[in-house]
């Protein structure tokens, strides 16, 4: 269909037809704790399927809950991405504004998504402020501080805090138990850890208020994360990530180690980056920084943006060298620019002297550039199923396709068939007629393809009238020879000429109106090679009388040079014999059919029969404007008749309103015919 588009088609309704089960490709995406938890399937059931990629990031305002979804085609010889679609700030909670399942499911024309269930785990909230202390007791919350707190989204409740007894007033809820998490000798951040919920900290307008005190909530620089959040699918790429039990270590880590003396080397995929300076202060801690006034994580994420951006200058100086690093949250990401989607799987793992990866905590994995529908992904973080084509489809198939379409497809007026790569000619000569008593049923007309076997015009003439058998002819239109055009593999082939034609059509009835032939010069194929035959005058000239309707290589491009149904054979006498006396024929009935829906269940009698001519006659005019009929005069071109002539009694007892329409067509000149006449003697002047 991609000829279609390419000569002027802008709507198409394309139905899948198949003998046996066609299936969807899918990939099972799993947590950084290697659970299932995200299907992606695509829409489109074939093996086709399996070219679809997927890529997750982290990359979102609120890095600890929410996921970005990449979604696109990629071309398996060039590895060209195409049809790029990118749903951002997803979650894995039912009934978020921004559910996975949802937001894919509404927006995507290429994949749905399934959150598959996962058993909770708990929520936490870890504050960014760095205090003195090693247990709870020694958070140094200020007495009377006080603690907003929502649980699962719910309204917030307040708690002050006693330094006397070391408890809030009232409780904290069910479920919610502070602490802290080691962070250096002495050193401590505050938590509140949530069991099988989600907690957050709001901050409030107290003088007193832990949240703004302790630097909790996302917005402070404190790490937060639900149940769910931890249910997101792992990012793609080579990642490394601290979780809030050790991110504390990493903080505590020392700027000394880094500070020019002995500066770190960072190693990915085998390629070793040098001399990177992470010092910010000149002394200090890792949790000591330009960020804030006081210790703090947010100067542990300028340490990370520091480090991200260091790296890429490095990389960008380093000869094929396609990694850059990414600061997403607390997770540190390295992935490549170019490549398959399994490739740097096998990268090595993330090291660094001075033991900067290794021994703060951190976990790192080789995880793929992007995920893959179908079986042909790699790694620990994915599974999958391949789409499956289904075998050729019969013509028991296609009727049952025809009746989906009755029921689900409103209006169309071309069908084209394309050709299955396991039919042969035998097998689609079964199915142009059925095919064409669809099309007169539905107001419609087929555009049948020829023969692979018809090398030669006398191959047309010769087979054309066994075509013919079974046919509605008027509603059918053959087009020869075959055409040249570029596969997905940029590979020449001969390709059937009815996807181009129909965007032929439509670009003409769009340009000049349906009453148009789709023929001439103006019906030029746009985005093809050549023909299978270059067709002389002569060829031409027989091809003509049997409606096989010509495309030629002339000066001017390759065009179109018939416009006659199948029923247009010279010794026919069809008045259908050209396509646009046949298509507006058709558009004709079908849009006073759709106009005159207000007749329906009214009052049978003159005063319905006026309207019906009022509306019908303006329809038929505003035609006669555009030029769709001949005749000078509009009594020439048209006439709309509907009283007690066309409407009998008899007819009114059995609901019936006979509206008759006459209009004058236009039929396109085939030829045009030059006499020459040679004056004898003197030009009188």
């Amino acid at each position: 269909m991609r000829l279609f588009f390419a000569n002027g088609g802008t709507v198409a309704i394309i139905t899948r037809i198949s003998d046996t089960a066609a299936t969807k490709a899918s990939v099972t995406l799993k947590s950084l704790g290697n659970s299932d938890v995200l299907r992606v399937t695509s829409r489109e059931a074939g093996a086709r399927g399996g070219e679809l990629r997927v890529a997750v990031d982290y990359a979102t305002p609120t890095p600890d809950e929410t996921f970005n979804l990449r979604v696109f085609h990629v071309d398996l010889t060039s590895l060209q991405e195409t049809e790029l679609e990118v749903h951002s700030n997803l979650s894995m909670r039912p009934g978020d504004p921004r559910f996975v399942d949802d937001i894919v499911g509404q927006n995507s024309a290429l994949v749905t998504a399934e959150r598959l269930a996962v058993a909770l785990g708990n929520g936490f909230s870890v504050g960014a402020r760095v205090v003195d202390g090693t247990t709870f007791a020694d958070a140094a919350i200020p007495d009377g501080s006080s603690l907003r707190i929502s649980v699962n989204g719910g309204s917030p409740t307040t708690h002050v805090f006693n330094t006397a007894t070391n408890t809030f007033t009232p409780g904290l809820p069910a479920g919610i138990a502070p602490g802290v998490v080691e962070a250096g000798t002495g050193k401590v951040l505050f938590t509140l850890t949530a069991t099988t919920s989600t907690v957050q900290v709001i901050p409030s307008d107290s003088a007193n208020d832990i949240a703004t005190y302790m630097q909790m909530g996302a917005a402070r620089g404190g790490l937060e994360q639900s149940p769910y959040g931890a249910q997101r699918p792992a990012p793609s790429g080579l990642f490394t990530t601290i979780s809030h039990a050790n991110l504390g270590e990493f903080a505590a880590l020392d700027q000394d180690d880094f500070d020019g003396e002995d500066e770190i080397d960072i190693e990915v995929d085998g390629v070793t980056l040098e001399d990177f300076n992470l010092n910010t202060t000149g002394t200090g801690l890792f949790y000591k920084g330009n960020v804030s006034p006081v210790d703090s994580l947010l100067n542990v994420q300028e340490k990370l943006h520091v480090l991200a951006a260091q790296f890429n200058t490095k990389a960008q100086a380093k000869a094929n060298f396609a990694w850059r690093a990414h600061v997403e949250g607390y997770t540190l990401v390295f992935r490549r620019l170019n490549g398959g989607a399994n490739l740097g799987l096998g990268a090595t793992a993330i090291s660094a002297s001075a033991g900067l990866f290794d021994g703060a905590g951190f976990t790192d994995a080789g995880n793929v550039r992007y995920y893959s529908l179908g079986t042909s992904g790699a790694g620990t973080y994915q599974s999958g199923t391949d789409g499956v084509d289904g075998g050729r489809p019969t013509p028991t198939d296609y009727a049952a396709a025809y009746e989906l379409i009755d029921r689900e497809v409103d209006i169309f007026n071309i069908l084209v068939l394309p050709r299955d790569a396991a039919a042969t000619d035998a097998h689609r000569l079964e199915l142009w007629g059925p095919a064409s008593v669809f099309c007169q049923r539905r107001r419609a007309v087929l555009i049948v393809d020829p023969p692979s076997t018809w090398v030669t015009a006398s191959d047309v003439t010769a087979g054309i009238g066994g075509l013919r058998i079974g046919l509605v002819k008027d509603h059918s239109v053959l087009y020869w020879p075959r055409l040249y055009a570029l596969n997905e593999f940029n590979l020449v082939k001969p390709v059937d000429p009815s996807g181009a034609m129909a965007g032929v059509w439509a670009r003409t009835d769009g340009q000049r109106g349906v009453w148009k032939a789709p023929a001439g010069l103006e019906a030029d194929i746009r985005g093809i090679l050549g023909t299978e035959r270059q067709l002389s005058d002569p060829e031409n000239g027989a091809l003509n009388p049997e409606a096989a309707n010509a495309i030629r290589v002339l000066p001017s491009g390759i065009v179109s040079w018939g416009a006659r149904t199948m029923d247009g054979y010279d010794n026919s006498g069809s008045e259908y014999r050209y396509v646009p006396v046949r298509r507006l024929a058709l558009y004709l009935a079908e849009s006073l059919r759709r106009g005159l829906q207000f007749a329906v269940f009214e009052p049978n009698d003159e005063p319905l029969w006026a309207q019906i001519r009022l509306a019908a006659g303006a329809f038929m005019h505003g035609l006669f404007r555009q030029g769709a009929f001949q005749g000078q005069k509009k009594s020439d071109a048209y006439f709309v008749k509907v009283d007690a002539e066309t409407t009998t009694q008899n007819d009114i007892n059995l609901g019936i309103v006979n509206v008759i329409v006459g209009f004058a067509p236009l039929k396109p000149a085939e030829f045009v015919v030059v006499q020459l006449k040679q004056i004898a003697g003197q030009i009188q002047t």
